[in-house]
């Protein structure tokens, strides 16, 4: 009898404890998966999340996780392509759902991913690359007598990522052999700065070219953190926002950092250099992307010439 009554128990704490994780919302897990993923993803990847995560929590937040349905999902993702929000950044809200639910399935929450059925809407915008503007080449290529008019020229001859950038030091830099050693990155994080001996990928630690227009404005003689505005100490948040924002409002540019790396993409195209060559320089982890660059390029010359051609008809 005694033996009956413990197993009834047993089994009542079992069922209760099913009842308890069915009922947990979607948040509830979304914070669970965070502090359990965290501990095998770099900086930056965890960076890039924080955005989705935070989307997905205030559109699903306090629905029961194993309420969510494939369907609900999949809506989600409609009305951010009607938004006209990219294809990329969609496609990353996905990611990271597919992520928890895969934890959920794991810890024994839910049984399925709804999000395995589910696609990127087919009329998501491509989210174009955007170049810097010709003035806004001249102009930078014309501001060599400061810090953040060389920061922007690397940007331009290396198509270093800016984490990656702010990361230099004049001893990673090889001026005998013309390279650069790219093989760590500046992390932000909570008001503070950290160096962190990882890159996004095992591609993104490399060498790249130190080419003659870079080469002739760097100190030779130069030691410790090329970005730099106290004690030799890396930069801090409020520090790069603050010197890059004026730097732009006081010469005139529009351009970001990342349109700067986007330049030198166009670089390496006009030289004709090959694909693989360029994934290995901007330390892309997979050719696609690579390949997904140079086809917005050629699309984007083509467009041009188009135009170009179309205003001489009409003069003519």
């Amino acid at each position: 009898h005694d033996d009956l009554v413990e197993a009834e128990q047993t089994l009542q704490k079992i069922i209760e404890e099913l009842h308890r994780q069915a009922q947990k919302t979607f948040s509830t897990v979304a914070d669970e998966w965070e502090e359990y993923h965290e501990k095998s993803i770099q900086t930056y990847t965890q960076i890039c999340y924080q955005a989705p995560v935070k989307d997905l929590k205030s559109e699903f937040g306090d629905c029961i996780l194993k309420e969510i349905t494939a369907i609900n999902f999949q809506l989600f993702l409609e009305r951010m392509a009607s938004q006209n929000y990219a294809k990329q950044t969609i496609r990353l809200r996905k990611i990271v759902m597919k992520q928890i639910f895969d934890y959920a399935i794991l810890k024994g929450y839910v049984t399925y991913n709804p999000v395995a059925v589910c696609k990127i809407p087919k009329k998501a915008s491509s989210g174009k690359r955007t170049l810097p503007s010709d003035e806004d080449i001249n102009i930078i290529k014309n501001h060599l007598d400061s810090m953040w008019g060389i920061y922007c020229n690397l940007l331009l001859y290396t198509g270093l990522r800016r984490e990656e950038a702010l990361a230099l030091t004049y001893e990673d830099i090889d001026f005998r052999n013309d390279a650069i050693y790219v093989s760590k990155s500046l992390i932000f994080e909570n008001g503070k700065s950290y160096i962190r001996n990882s890159l996004k990928s095992a591609a993104s630690r490399r060498t790249v070219p130190l080419l003659k227009p870079l080469k002739n404005i760097l100190d030779i003689n130069g030691s410790g953190y090329l970005f730099t505005v106290k004690n030799n100490e890396p930069l801090v948040k409020w520090e790069f926002d603050k010197g890059f924002s004026k730097f732009r409002e006081e010469t005139g540019i529009k351009c970001t950092s990342h349109q700067l790396r986007h330049y030198f993409a166009t670089l390496c195209f006009d030289a004709e250099l090959d694909e693989k060559d360029v994934q290995d320089i901007m330390g892309h982890s997979k050719i696609s992307l690579t390949k997904e660059i140079y086809t917005h390029i050629r699309e984007e010359r083509r467009e041009k010439t188009a135009k170009k051609l179309n205003n001489f008809l009409n003069n003519a």
